[in-house]
């Protein structure tokens, strides 16, 4: 994923715009009309920046995190946290 994220990101940005998404659909053969390019950029674009971060391009792609795999995440945290603050620091680790 992070690869085809760089590819699309023509200038390097770290962020994908607009013209670059649309571009992409271009290339991956969708038969999108500019509206429907626009609304599918939305998506992506969580914060309405008008830009693509690699992570609302993740959140996307990946969806919602399962329950089981925020349970498995929380034990982690929890493994890691040895003082319970909620915090996990130098101290603990």
């Amino acid at each position: 994923m992070g690869r085809y994220f760089k590819n699309i990101d023509d200038d390097n940005s770290g962020q994908i715009d607009i013209d670059e998404f649309t571009k992409a659909v271009a290339e991956q053969k969708l038969d999108l009309s500019i509206d429907d390019i626009r609304l599918m950029f939305a998506a992506f674009d969580r914060d309405k920046s008008g830009q693509i971060r690699y992570d609302e391009f993740l959140r996307v792609i990946k969806g919602p995190v399962s329950d089981q795999r925020l349970e498995l995440i929380k034990r982690a945290f929890q493994s890691l946290d040895r003082d319970g603050s909620g915090i996990v620091d130098y101290k603990d680790i």
